[in-house]
């Protein structure tokens, strides 16, 4: 029998050897130990690696970030500038609106949460009774106008229906956080509301409710109780959750009322067209902002230490626009539209010649600002404006590509089904006495007149003749109605609009000379004026292209397409000393306590004739002279008036009031009789020359004949004037001549 080895080393060789699970484990252990003290020092790597990159590394970064999560950063809204008038009535203000939105999620009041006990899923279930109670209130307010006339409410109107259906489908979207209820509600409506809230929630408080408080409170919501299977009255727990948040809203108190100058703002309050547009930087103002720390909910804590940059409101505009003045204009174009049958826009202007002050501009058929996108009023005409101009409105098929489809001819594919919308918007917001050209006509005889007084190729004398037809080329012009004129000068040929007189006229002016003048007058760029999308798209033969015909069709009117605009400016220019001015709408800027920040004033860009030359023009366009006398009958009417009235207890007053009507009074009539000396010839002439055609009354020369005693009748005309002012006492100019240096503008006392 074998002993034991007294040998340890080889008694522990042989265990081992003997037993190789136990060698496995043995090692497993080692492993196992080995990554586990791995992964600790892994671990506590990963962890000195984070706090190393969040406190050190990327430290300033992540406090940045940890400061902005705790600040709410709120901006404040600049309140638009007002545009008004000359004499101050607003056409365009800013008013406070209030959109009212309601969390769902949060308003518990209004539904019932079940959790199923399996998979801890929630349901929300609407309690219509609630829901009821609650939109029925806060629709009554919306409606109401001031939040407080609820039984004026109709209950049964389509209205009513729509708006409670609005504000329960918003509510009823339990699982969103924002649900609008209603948009541009005033602050009565809103305060009304809040205060609806504020009581209901405390009437339905989790906290709870004793039975005396919960009647009184329910009294004053105006509602009922209910009550449990025992009969005592018991109310739902929870709230509901109602904001408002502050706007601005863009009103138009004239609605229609000189739309394509102002123009419009866009859902955010940005102008989009007309002087809100091309002002958006002085109206807009700029916005402040508040930064202050905020709770876990993200709203603002009330903190004394918050920084505050205050909003810069918005500039006023003070326009040239006289609300009287564009009144009429309004009103006599739109019944010059209907009565022409006019087949595109009409358009009218009345501008201050000397300065370029914008009076009135209007463009038929308009719209209303307060609702721009609106354009049921003139769909017919934009309608007919679309089908009568195809090449211009069509639109046409495109692939998915975006390149048009053809057909086997090669010509585009018309899209039978495409929405218009967007350009019948286009077409009735358009301002057309800037953005559409058109043949001026004879309006342009007057620059025509113009170019040949001021070059020297023709004076007032100067006469041509009218047969009736004149030929250059190949080309026969007529006058209108094919009327023969015969002799005529300067004068003559402008108030018969004769076609052939300026064809001539531009003859002698001559192609180059010509296109100088037109160039200078302003009809090759444009005006400059203070709005925005006037056309940079001109139409008109260069000097090189203006051949003989050209120059012909030219003289009258009838070869160049213009601007409105660019026609009343360059009239301006011809009667106002020569000089062309830019047209402006905007007369001043303000601020908001109405101290003037800019004057527009007159911004002169060129003479262009010279004075004489406009002089001549000035005093030789007929209607002038006639409108003014009518005017000096009224003032002398005012005057004798005053004269009579004035006794020993008023004489102060009435010598101040006749000092003041006189300062504008007696310079006229001065200018007055300067005027009628000047067409005493004339008339003199056309008299004697009368009185000699009479003698040879025949058929041949009747027409020419019937002319003269047309003019005639003016000479009468003329008399009645001269009658006018010559009625004039002396007496009045005596006393205005002998006070004409007293200081102030007022009367010495002596009168």
């Amino acid at each position: 029998m074998q002993t034991p080895s007294s040998n340890p080393k080889k008694n522990s060789a042989r265990r081992r050897s003997a037993d190789p699970h136990a060698r496995l484990s043995a090692r497993l252990r080692h492993i196992s130990f080995g990554a586990a003290v791995l992964l600790v020092v892994v671990a506590a790597l990963t962890v000195i690696y984070s706090l190393y990159k969040i406190q050190i590394r990327d430290g300033a970064t992540y406090r940045q970030y940890a400061a902005e999560q705790q600040l709410l950063d709120s901006t404040i809204q600049a309140t638009r500038g007002e545009i008004y008038d000359t004499s101050g009535i607003t056409l365009a203000s800013t008013s406070v609106v209030w959109t009212i939105w309601a969390d769902p999620s949060y308003s518990t009041a209004l539904y019932t949460t079940t959790t199923d006990q399996d998979t801890k899923a929630e349901t929300r279930t609407i309690d219509e009774a609630a829901m009821k109670e609650v939109c029925t209130q806060i629709t009554l307010r919306l409606l109401s106008g001031d939040g407080e006339s609820l039984d004026s409410v109709d209950t049964t109107s389509a209205e009513y229906q729509t708006q409670y259906q609005a504000v329960c489908d918003a509510l009823s979207q339990n699982e969103s956080s924002y649900q609008v209820l209603a948009t541009k509600v005033n602050n009565a409506i809103k305060l009304s509301i809040e205060e609806y809230v504020k009581t209901y929630n405390k009437a339905h408080s989790k906290s709870g409710t004793s039975a005396g408080a919960l009647e009184k409170i329910l009294a004053k919501l105006g509602l009922g109780q209910q009550e449990s299977d025992d009969g005592t009255p018991t109310v739902r727990k929870g709230r509901v959750s109602v904001s408002a948040s502050k706007g601005f809203q863009r009103d138009y108190p004239y609605g229609r009322f000189a739309a394509a100058v102002l123009g419009f703002c866009n859902a955010d309050g940005q102008g989009v067209y007309g002087l809100e547009n091309s002002y958006e930087s002085t109206l807009a103002g700029v916005n402040g902002r508040t930064i202050t720390l905020r709770n876990a909910y993200g709203n603002a804590i009330a903190d004394e230490n918050a920084t505050t940059y205050a909003a810069k409101d918005g500039s006023n505009l003070v326009l040239s626009l006289d609300v009287n003045i564009q009144e009429v204009v309004e009103r006599y174009l739109n019944e010059a539209v209907a009565a022409n049958t006019v087949e595109n826009r009409g358009c009218a202007i009345v501008m201050n010649v000397k300065t370029g002050a914008i009076l009135a501009m209007a463009s038929k058929p308009d719209f209303d600002p307060n609702d721009p996108q609106d354009f049921s009023a003139n769909l017919a005409y934009l309608t007919e404006q679309v089908q009568a101009e195809p090449e211009l409105y069509t639109i046409y098929k495109k692939d998915e590509n975006g390149n048009y489809l053809r057909d086997e001819n090669g010509q585009k594919i018309a899209d039978e089904e495409a929405d218009y919308t967007g350009t019948y918007r286009d077409i009735q917001w358009k301002n057309k006495t800037i953005t559409e050209l058109y043949y001026p006509g004879s309006v342009f005889k007057v620059i025509t007149a113009a170019m040949g007084v001021d070059s020297g190729k023709a004076t007032y004398y100067t006469t041509l003749n009218c047969s009736g037809a004149y030929s250059v080329a190949k080309q026969t012009y007529h006058c209108a109605g094919r009327k023969s004129h015969g002799a005529q000068n300067l004068a003559e040929a402008l108030r018969n609009s004769c076609n052939i007189y300026f064809v001539q006229l531009g003859q002698r002016v001559g192609s180059s000379l010509f296109y100088d003048y037109f160039d200078a007058f302003g009809f090759t760029e444009r005006t400059g004026v203070d709005l925005p999308n006037e056309t940079s798209f001109m139409q008109y033969y260069s000097k090189s292209r203006l051949g003989e015909v050209e120059l012909a069709s030219s003289a009258f009117g009838q070869a160049m397409a213009v601007t409105p605009l660019q026609v009343c400016t360059a009239v301006s220019a011809a009667v106002n000393g020569g000089y062309l001015v830019t047209p402006h709408v905007v007369d001043k800027i303000t601020d908001q306590n109405g101290n003037v920040v800019q004057e527009i004033g007159t911004n002169t860009r060129r003479q262009v004739i010279s004075e004489s030359a406009s002089e001549t023009g000035r005093t030789h366009i007929p209607p002038r002279l006639f409108k003014e006398a009518v005017h000096l009958n009224r003032m002398k009417e005012q005057i004798l008036q005053i004269l009579n009235d004035t006794t020993l207890f008023n004489k102060k007053t009435k010598a101040e009031e006749l000092d003041a009507l006189l300062g504008r009074y007696v310079p006229s009539v001065e200018a007055m009789r300067a005027k009628l000396k000047k067409y005493d010839k004339l008339y003199t002439e056309l008299t004697e020359e009368n009185a000699a055609l009479e003698k040879k009354l025949d058929s041949s020369s009747r027409e020419s004949i019937q002319k003269k005693l047309e003019i005639q009748r003016k000479l009468s005309e003329l008399d009645e004037l001269r009658r006018t002012v010559d009625a004039i006492p002396d007496e009045v100019i005596r006393t205005y001549t002998a006070q004409k240096y007293v200081h102030h503008g007022r009367m010495n006392q002596e009168i």
